[in-house]
């Protein structure tokens, strides 16, 4: 980890939630990381920040909160 900030490591077994059980865990997930004051703009393995995964991976109603989550946070 940089600058002091904890690192997290997550893994969830994807294949036994569908995928709008998986958005909606990962929408709380991060509504939970942000209320600890995790910080936004953490990066993935690949560079990716909650923005960038909730852009591809996400559907509209999904990408939307998070990103209004974001917003509120800025």
């Amino acid at each position: 980890s940089s600058a002091g900030n904890p690192s997290f490591n997550i893994t969830v077994q994807t294949n036994s939630v569908s995928r709008s059980q998986f958005l909606y865990l990962y929408t709380s997930l991060i509504q939970i990381l942000i209320e600890a004051g995790a910080p936004i703009d953490a990066q993935n393995t690949d560079g990716q920040t909650v923005l960038h995964i909730a852009c591809i991976h996400g559907d509209f109603f999904y990408s939307t909160n998070i990103i209004l989550m974001l917003i509120k946070v800025e």
